[in-house]
């Protein structure tokens, strides 16, 4: 019985147990993007993305493969401060992927299907598919209907759509 608890509590994000002003160098060490999971205790949302999403198999076997994954209670302790010196989330869950030098790479807000958390995750993995190149890109004046259409999709997911871009897009 025991052995079978050890191997289901192995099946779920490992969130790490450091300072918070040691994880970026942990992650320069490690050479892999931090994952912060900004939450609060209370969080309906934030529950049922724990007791569903980060215990998928799937899930917890990429994001502990290839990401430094730590969670911010943004309503207790350090998470506090943290929050509000750095972040300023205000809806719950949000998911922040950073690299080393804390260049937010992607963003992802609420509750989504284990499939959807992974594929967030590839998409902070992969250079050209993250949200700050889709920012760049659209800064840069990309307009192409293809690109405005996956980037109205991102800006959606992180909570940051506008209808500007929705405007621009059915334009195309």
């Amino acid at each position: 019985l025991l052995s079978l608890q050890s191997r289901a509590s192995d099946n779920c994000i490992k969130m790490r147990k450091i300072p918070y002003n040691k994880l970026f160098a942990q992650a320069r060490k490690e050479k892999k993007p931090v994952l912060c999971y900004f939450h609060y205790k209370e969080c309906g949302a934030c529950i049922s993305m724990e007791r569903t999403v980060f215990r998928d198999t799937a899930v917890a076997d990429f994001y502990n493969r290839h990401f430094i994954c730590y969670e911010i209670n943004t309503r207790m302790g350090e998470g506090i401060a943290i929050n509000k010196k750095y972040y300023h989330v205000q809806l719950h869950p949000t998911f922040l992927y950073l690299d080393p030098d804390q260049k937010e790479l992607n963003k992802l807000v609420g509750t989504c299907s284990p499939e959807e958390f992974i594929r967030q995750g590839k998409n902070a993995l992969d250079a050209k598919h993250t949200l700050l190149y889709l920012k760049g890109q659209y800064q840069s004046g990309n307009r192409d209907s293809d690109f405005l259409f996956e980037y109205c999709y991102r800006l959606r997911d992180a909570y940051e759509l506008d209808s500007l871009r929705v405007n621009e897009y059915l334009k195309t």
